[in-house]
């Protein structure tokens, strides 16, 4: 695997949230950089990138105390 630009860097900047895991972040750089590379999204690739994107822009601690459900995508 080729390692992560900064251009996946740069995007993860524009959109994480300011309580997302490092975890979060990571795969969300790993997903976006096998992308990059020319990796197929399929099914089960859709569902891990929208489940990343959803921890980095919206992480679960952000809700947990308010009760409220996330705003991107189905709860």
């Amino acid at each position: 695997m080729r390692r992560c630009s900064s251009a996946h860097r740069s995007l993860l900047e524009q959109v994480e949230h300011q309580l997302a895991t490092p975890t979060a972040r990571a795969r969300f750089v790993r997903i976006i950089t096998e992308l990059g590379n020319g990796k197929a999204l399929t099914v089960r690739g859709r569902a891990e990138l929208l489940d990343a994107v959803r921890d980095v822009m919206e992480p679960e601690s952000v809700f947990a105390a308010s009760g409220l459900v996330r705003a991107l995508g189905p709860a």
